[in-house]
């Protein structure tokens, strides 16, 4: 048992790693790596969190197409400065906040490996080969045990970024690369296949006995979804919680009405559609389709517009063809517009316990409340062959130390199955090192010992769920949440699922928060639970701040106070639930992704 614990610790660092920075709004390419960050004790000789060692915490967060990395604005020939939200071109790519991929350098067996932040291990850029000389090359090249392959059309593209040309990536993680075409694995028809060229980032497909580059690389994380019809004119991507529009605009604009166009569109009761992104449209592309759209949509043949400006040459935009090449077009053409909103990921199946809830525990004479909240997301992982199951993606936590005075922590981790030894794992990274309590869940107690970084126990941690009086009469949040906060309006996009585990229920929730930024508007991603008396806790994590919200519901009401880990920043706070926009009850959604480690 002692390697599978090993092994159960690698994967949960790749959890933390993969999580980090691609949702985090406030991350940067170069905060790329997360410290595995449980329970810390002040009286067992462990301080609190301070400013010097709030490292990169991973964001709660599912799957989110990563931004294309362009920060600057354009009109319709040249440079300018982003626009507010009611001017001319507000809606285009940098107007939005979005995370671009991030990227850690890494040495595996001796191999030099790029890891990314949606899960995934790029090796060196390589010579010109034939397609079928290219995945052969990369199917005998292996890192941690696995085969490496071809990247698909989606994941080669998703590397592009759209601040740089010749070539369009970023250097520093590949600075082998070179601007040309790169094959990837997919392939069109008999004759063809598909490459990324990286000269700016087109795609388009060549003859199979051509000559390309060869790029390989071993995924960790396997993402699928499906698509959901609201009925109300929106089509929803499970995969990557995008909300389309079902029918196209039928006729074709320029550019700058295409912005306007989406500003300005109210399907479904929404207002915040916008633009897609070269990345977002992209991420539509089903690989063993021969057409852009799925049959779920309303579509034409031709160019689709996307938010993205040709940065070298501002008097062009991205376009998506409906065949699926990515090209750029003069912005004065008139091509299709399908709109897009963002929106909370959907809680997935779970059988699980549910650890989301408050739990308390009496450690050393000091009494400790810990604010759990998890994502119920099922995995598989393969652990020395043995298949094993991770019921959430991602624990996140405040732990409370009572005293004179209280402080915290927040301790992120996971939840599994099928281990003997523990099933919740969590750890927290403070000014003494690393610290790790892994314990077994029984429902409504959970049992383990806390570890520091030599994995030596310097405590035992009993902790119970705390029951709260069912006062509750609706435990679905889902829908549309408008308030005030810092005198901004902020709106809040809530999908829930209700879960009961050992005579407690709890409504386990997940969304975005729409609040000025800039010249612009931002969403940022939360997570949280309301549990059975009302109580509402929703955290998010980045890379230097824990934003916690704690109130109470009563009806279609949220009172509520805000703070930065301990310092407050705004109190009696009140959202409002906006009548008419729930579209799509909470329930259970197809599974995301399956993790596989071999």
């Amino acid at each position: 048992m002692k390697r599978v614990s090993g092994m159960v610790i690698m994967v949960v660092a790749a959890f933390l790693t993969c999580a980090v920075c691609a949702w985090a709004q406030e991350a940067s390419p170069a905060d790329a790596v997360s410290v595995p960050v449980p329970v810390v004790l002040k009286n067992l000789g462990l301080l609190p969190d301070s400013d010097a060692t709030r490292s990169a915490l991973p964001s709660t967060a599912s799957y989110s197409v990563p931004g294309t990395n362009q920060s600057l604005c354009y009109n319709m020939s040249s440079l300018m400065l982003c626009p507010n939200a009611a001017s001319a071109f507000f809606g285009q790519d940098a107007t939005y906040d979005a995370a671009p991929m991030a990227f850690t350098k890494m040495t595996i067996s001796g191999g030099s490996y790029v890891y990314d932040s949606l899960g995934r291990y790029w090796a060196a850029p390589g010579m010109n080969r034939t397609w079928s000389d290219a995945q052969a090359y990369c199917a005998s090249q292996t890192v941690l045990g696995s085969p490496l392959r071809l990247p698909t059309l989606l994941e080669l593209s998703q590397l592009v970024d759209a601040s740089r040309t010749t070539p369009a990536v970023n250097q520093t993680a590949f600075p082998a690369l070179q601007s040309g075409n790169y094959w990837t694995a997919d392939a069109q028809g008999e004759v063809n296949a598909w490459a990324v060229n990286f000269a700016a980032g087109a795609t388009q497909p060549l003859a199979k006995t051509s000559l390309a580059g060869t790029m390989c690389m071993s995924s960790m994380m396997r993402y699928s979804g499906g698509l959901v019809d609201f009925g109300d004119g929106a089509v929803a991507d499970s995969k990557t919680s995008l909300v389309w529009e079902k029918a196209d605009s039928a006729t074709g604009m320029s550019w700058d009405a295409a912005l306007v166009s989406c500003a300005q569109k109210q399907t479904g009761g929404y207002t915040d559609w916008r633009l897609p992104t070269k990345n977002q449209l992209q991420s539509i592309i089903t690989p063993s389709s021969s057409t852009l759209w799925p049959s779920s949509f309303t579509a034409h043949a031709g160019a689709y517009w996307t938010a993205t400006t040709l940065n070298d040459t501002p008097a062009s935009a991205w376009v998506v063809l409906s065949d699926k090449q990515t090209n750029a077009a003069p912005k004065s053409n008139a091509h299709r517009v399908r709109c897009v909103r963002e929106m909370a990921p959907f809680p997935a199946e779970a059988s699980q316990t549910i650890m989301s809830g408050t739990w308390t525990a009496s450690v050393g004479g000091a009494a400790v409340s810990t604010r759990l909240v998890n994502v119920p997301r099922a995995s598989e992982v393969f652990l020395n062959g043995q298949s094993q199951k991770a019921v959430s993606e991602m624990l996140s936590s405040e732990v409370t130390v009572a005293g004179s005075p209280s402080y915290s922590y927040h301790a992120t981790g996971v939840a599994m199955t099928g281990l003997p030894d523990f099933n919740v794992m969590l750890s927290h990274y403070g000014d003494t090192g690393s610290h790790t309590y892994l314990g077994l869940s029984t429902g409504q107690g959970v049992s383990g010992t806390l570890k520091d970084s030599a994995q030596t126990t310097i405590a035992t941690v009993a902790a119970a769920r705390t029951a709260k009086p069912s006062t509750m009469q609706d435990f679905d949040i889902s829908g549309q949440w408008a308030g005030v906060a810092l005198g901004a309006q902020v709106s809040a996009d809530i999908r829930s699922a209700t879960y009961t585990s050992g005579g407690q229920t709890v409504a386990y929730f997940n969304g975005y928060l729409t609040v000025p930024y800039g010249t612009g508007m931002s969403p940022y991603s939360f997570t949280g639970f309301m549990e059975a008396d009302g109580t509402v806790f929703m955290i998010r994590n980045t890379t230097t701040k824990v934003y916690i919200f704690e109130g109470l519901r009563s009806g279609n009401v949220i009172t509520g106070n805000l703070r930065n880990y301990d310092q407050p920043v705004a109190s009696n706070l009140v959202f409002t639930r906006i009548a008419g926009h729930n579209p799509q009850d909470g329930g259970v959604a197809t599974v995301p992704y399956t993790l596989l480690f071999d």
